[in-house]
């Protein structure tokens, strides 16, 4: 069998059998009944192994049942003629012709065409589309519309059955959307109109999609209609009130942020409606940009908190957010822009993904979504894969600093080679390196994932955020982070600055950054060790190792005193060393705690300066200690 016409024949079958119930019916699984040899094993019995190999990879060829027969001479010693021998000794085996069999991916052999209509309806339907177990007992709502007036009348019967979060109009609403099939249309857009149903409920929307997808009856024209949805199509009108219809949902849901969950059914339906007109790509657009721009809001919000818990619930809904915004593009052919957002979104989705689960474990509709992601992105990766290479270095650095701020505006991306490109195979990683900070970045575009240094984004490893100074700074919180130069780096700021953290031989290493709009860091802060704090006993006092946190201005060559908290960014006290390596310290005014650094140092010279304790001195101070008298008189203090 030709290999083009065997890949054909399989793919016919797969698509059949993707129609019929995944469990073969009896009528499937009933085969004619063939021979147990098959032509291949009969043809090469005796030949040696691989002498002659399977024409078919898919198909297995089988000779239809036959038997020898019992009757004929059993010796050569009975044979007496020629004649004899032909009517006696040779049979001629009468072959009613060949069968081919086909194998599911479960290797069951099935002929997926011997499904019946009613097979189909439950698997879909009764079976298939099952309502959720909250909503099992209205099933009947979605099952196949009813050939008489028993389906109609079953919504007045079940009134009993009305959920405690439905209404009265609700409930007749949504039970009587199926009740009649070439009613359907009109009865959704009757609905959409007054905003009648709770559109995030999971029941509403599985009934939804069922009368919008179900093909139903043709019309027996020479080319057939969709009977059931003549009043979408026979005339303009139909998609002109469907797109009205959609315009207007769109325009109030975008100032009721709190109805976002209504996002995904109502995107769906303006993909649906974007297969007869592009009339419709703006309204698919709008849900997508609307539900990021609240998952943005929630990123502003979460960075105003400090509770770690409550950090991760929102992080969880911009998630969400994030997902439903992609999942607004699921039934849109990808033009630029579009496939622009789709890279965006699949960045963003990925990345609060992971950085979510930091505090929180992840939910359970993070996960659906996460799936559906999957899928839509398995039918477009192609389009997306040639989008990026028509302006690669442009379009993925901009991804990269979606997660990482302080990568570099520019990088060239090449595409990794070890996916073969033979018989249509094609890869969807890119990689970087960034030569200044010798950096590597790389990206997933089918997941959405950044790796920087090969390092996903994600919290901080919990040996540092359990260190003794990491608590005293920061407290409780966790930053998402990713490898950089050895260094574990924050991907956003915190308190106007981004931070590097490491962990060497249990010493917590600590770097505060201030980074221009190009990514390049412009002063670094280090925090200074618990070795070099206690080498300062003899310079300075107590208080002053205790009660501080002890900043080194790397640029700037000197030692800021400043708050516990790393938020606080006051500075009490400043050390600076001059050309002759000695230690000045200088108090800085209560007024001038706040002022920008730069201001500071340039302001030393007007503050009070610790004088550091000579013996000398001292020895001087102590016989001045024992002739104190009336007319001795000692300074109150030392500046």
């Amino acid at each position: 069998m030709p290999r083009n016409l065997e890949i054909l024949g399989s793919l016919c079958l797969t698509a059949q059998s993707a129609l019929a119930p995944p469990s073969a019916t009896s009528e499937m699984a009933a085969l004619m009944k063939l021979s147990p040899t098959e032509w291949q094993a009969h043809y090469s019995q005796y030949s040696p192994a691989g002498a002659l190999e399977a024409t078919s990879k898919i198909f297995v060829i089988n000779p239809a049942p036959f038997s020898f027969p019992s009757w004929g001479l059993q010796s050569v010693d009975e044979l007496y003629s020629l004649n004899q021998y032909s009517s006696d000794c040779v049979w001629n085996p009468s072959l009613l012709g060949t069968t081919l069999t086909w194998a599911d991916s479960f290797g069951v052999k099935v002929d997926p065409f011997a499904a019946t209509e009613s097979s189909v309806v439950a698997n879909f339907i009764e079976e298939g589309e099952k309502l959720p177990q909250s909503s099992q007992k209205l099933q009947w709502m979605n099952n196949w519309p009813g050939e008489g007036d028993t389906r109609g009348n079953m919504v007045y019967a079940n009134f009993q059955q009305q959920p405690d979060d439905f209404g009265k109009a609700s409930f007749v609403a949504l039970a009587s959307l199926r009740a009649f099939p070439n009613q359907q249309y009109r009865k959704l857009m009757w609905a959409l109109l007054h905003d009648i149903l709770p559109w995030s409920d999971s029941c509403v929307g599985t009934i939804v999609r069922q009368s919008l997808y179900q093909v139903g009856a043709l019309t027996d024209e020479t080319n057939p209609e969709q009977l059931w949805k003549c009043d979408m199509h026979r005339t303009t009108e139909g998609l002109d009130t469907f797109w009205a219809t959609l315009e207007g949902i769109a325009k109030k849901l975008e100032h009721t942020p709190r109805d976002f969950e209504n996002v995904p059914l109502f995107s769906e339906l303006a993909g649906f409606a974007l297969q007869y007109s592009t009339h419709a790509r703006a309204i698919v657009m709008t849900f997508s940009r609307m539900a990021r721009r609240w998952a943005e809001d929630a990123r502003s919000e979460y960075k105003e908190e400090s509770d770690p818990k409550r950090i991760g619930q929102i992080r969880q809904k911009e998630c969400v957010l994030y997902g439903f915004a992609l999942l607004a593009h699921t039934l849109s052919p990808l033009d630029n822009e579009a496939a622009q957002d789709v890279c965006e979104l699949l960045v963003l989705f990925r990345t609060a993904f992971l950085c979510s689960s930091i505090n929180e474990r992840c939910s359970d509709l993070m996960l659906r979504v996460e799936s559906k992601i999957a899928e839509m992105i398995s039918r477009q990766i192609s389009d997306l894969v040639g989008y990026v290479k028509k302006d690669c270095d442009r379009v993925l650095t901009g991804l990269v600093r979606l997660v990482s701020a302080t990568s570099p505006e520019r990088l060239e991306w090449n595409q990794f080679r070890e996916v073969s490109t033979t018989e249509g195979k094609f890869g969807s990683c890119f990689e970087a390196v960034d030569e200044v900070q010798n950096i590597h970045y790389s990206i997933n575009l089918f997941t959405g994932t950044v790796l920087t240094d090969g390092y996903p984004p994600g919290g901080l490893p919990a040996n540092i955020r359990n260190h003794e100074r990491f608590v005293l700074l920061f407290g409780q919180s966790n930053f998402e982070v990713s490898s950089t130069d050895g260094m574990l780096r924050t991907e956003r700021k915190f308190c106007d600055r981004f931070y590097d953290f490491a962990l060497e031989e249990d010493e917590l290493v600590v770097q505060k950054l201030t980074a221009d709009s190009s990514g390049q860091i412009t002063s670094t802060l280090q925090l200074c060790s618990v070795v070099w704090i206690k080498s300062l006993r003899d310079l300075f006092p107590v208080q002053l190792r205790k009660l501080y946190s002890h900043w080194f201005w790397v640029e700037k060559s000197c030692v800021l005193f400043r708050p516990k908290k790393a938020e606080c960014r006051e500075v009490l006290f400043n050390a600076t060393i001059d050309d002759d390596n000695a230690l000045q310290c200088y108090n800085v005014p209560f007024s001038d705690t706040k002022r920008p650094y730069e201001e500071l140092l340039s302001s030393l010279g007007d503050y009070d300066r610790f004088v550091q304790k000579e013996e000398a001195l001292a020895r001087v101070f102590q016989i001045l200690e024992k002739l104190r008298g009336a007319s001795v008189s000692l300074p109150a203090e030392v500046s």
